[in-house]
């Protein structure tokens, strides 16, 4: 998962144009993208929080985000800001 945040040119291209290529290290997809709910990317949030949260202290900090320890102030975050899923594209069936 990719927060794009408040950078308005990406989102509009990714709305546009789906994103060709991912690339993480070594590893190279053609990725299905989809923009999350809400919900979703809550649900997300307080995953990657429960996961690192030493880590979300630290980009809040560095950020300016404030203290998302509790799910009210998650949902605040999350409001107004997309969050975009990107996962390995399924390879299309063919039909013979």
């Amino acid at each position: 998962m990719f927060r794009v945040g408040s950078a308005h040119a990406v989102v509009r291209n990714l709305r546009a144009r789906p994103a060709l290529q991912i690339q993480i290290g070594r590893e190279c997809y053609v990725p299905e993208q989809r923009f999350l709910s809400d919900h979703e990317a809550v649900v997300a949030a307080i995953g990657f929080r429960n996961r690192h949260p030493a880590r979300l202290r630290l980009f809040a900090a560095i950020l300016g985000w404030g203290d998302l320890r509790n799910e009210a102030a998650m949902r605040e975050f999350v409001r107004g800001r997309p969050f975009v899923s990107f996962c390995p594209r399924k390879e299309q069936e063919h039909e013979y």
